[in-house]
């Protein structure tokens, strides 16, 4: 049903927020929908860029530290690289934090024949000890 709505909806439409600054696609970060997070991200690619309150934080850092780690996967694969440089390379250094910290340091390379996730030369940097 809610793939339908967005089906619907605008780009625009997908970046209103509600009283608390939250989009749909916070929603979507917060309760570990990846396919609706799917939906919402091939409609409207700033998406995967607009902090999610109160924390400002990316969708992926935001499913990554609550623990979704699926939609995490698909988030990685999509999110550009320069949203996690922002704000001084916040959402990098957190995604690291996270990866010891839940020892998914491998999340993104548990699965060789996944084409959608990519290449992560942070990851081969630190099974190589550089």
């Amino acid at each position: 049903m809610a793939k339908a709505l967005v089906e619907l909806m605008t780009e625009e439409d997908l970046e209103i927020q509600d009283a608390n600054g939250a989009t749909a696609m916070v929603y979507a970060s917060n309760k570990g929908i990846t396919e609706l997070a799917k939906c919402m991200i091939e409609k409207n690619k700033k998406l995967i860029s607009l902090p999610c309150p109160p924390d400002n934080i990316i969708p992926l850092v935001r499913a990554y530290s609550i623990g979704h780690w699926e939609l995490a996967r698909y988030l990685f694969s999509v999110t550009p690289l320069e949203a996690l440089l922002q704000d001084d390379g916040c959402g990098g250094a957190e995604i690291v934090s996270e990866s010891f910290r839940a020892k998914k340091l491998d999340t993104w390379h548990n699965n060789n024949d996944d084409s959608d996730v990519k290449y992560d030369p942070l990851y081969d940097s630190l099974k190589r000890g550089d």
